[in-house]
């Protein structure tokens, strides 16, 4: 080929880290690539960057362990030795968890996913003054999600820009479940489609209005991203996506 090797990465973002930008996220991640000595490949043009393509902006507040990055280097690079001295080279909180090869054409991620799987933890409303979760009982938020899975419309108020705005975002809640309880409420499980443009945490509070029941999120992790493929939806990493390696096709054959 042109010498070129493209890689996706999966990496986490967890703890107080979580609290940065999308922006210092991207200048972190550059310059741990910078240290580690990959020979990423660069642009054409008057002003060369390196070939780094990100996923969707994680909002602020957020955790994940399961955020996407794509590279492309100059030449082809071990990847193992290229995950280790990554993770030695990024701050604590960020951690790069697998990394393959990309064996054929892929869109960009913002292009083709459509879904965050999201894992929520649900406690009591806060207390006023100290910002404490208070306990909410974990069969109480059974119930509130019995209550919101039968909601036929949920409206989302947001403030954008100053701007209070309300859309209707029922069909984008696609999937919620109980996971697990916990000493001050319980883990949810939901997923979510992109296109209605709302947070997890917007969506929760517009569920504890609809229902009645209040319910508040203390903490929320991206689990997955989700790509509709022939009618699947796969992972940016399933081998549909970013295909099978050469040498691993002539063994099947």
């Amino acid at each position: 080929g042109d010498g070129l090797m493209h890689a996706r990465l999966k990496y986490s973002k967890q703890g107080r880290v979580r609290f940065i930008g999308h922006r210092d996220l991207a200048r972190a991640l550059e310059r741990a690539l910078r240290v580690a000595q990959v020979p990423l490949a660069f642009t054409e043009g008057f002003s060369p960057h390196p070939k780094i393509s990100f996923g969707h902006a994680l909002t602020v507040g957020a955790e994940s362990v399961a955020e996407y990055l794509d590279i492309t280097t100059r030449e082809n690079i071990d990847l193992d030795a290229f995950q280790s001295d990554l993770n030695a080279a990024l701050p604590d909180g960020i951690s790069i968890l697998e990394v393959h090869e990309i064996h054929q054409k892929v869109n960009s991620l913002q292009e083709v996913v459509t879904a965050f799987e999201w894992k929520i933890t649900l406690t009591g409303v806060p207390e006023t003054v100290t910002g404490t979760p208070t306990m909410i009982d974990s069969s109480l938020i059974e119930t509130f999600l019995e209550r919101v899975r039968s909601l036929e419309t949920l409206e989302v108020e947001r403030e954008r820009k100053g701007e209070i705005k309300i859309s209707e975002a029922r069909a984008a809640l696609l999937d919620i479940r109980f996971h697990e309880g916990t000493e001050l409420g319980a883990i949810i499980c939901a997923e979510i489609a992109i296109n209605a443009g709302v947070r997890p945490n917007e969506l929760i509070a517009a569920c504890a209005t609809a229902t009645g029941i209040r319910v508040a999120v203390e903490r929320f992790c991206r689990q997955e991203q989700w790509i509709q493929h022939d009618g699947q939806r796969c992972t940016p990493l399933a081998r549909e996506i970013i295909g099978v390696s050469p040498i691993a096709q002539e063994r099947v054959a």
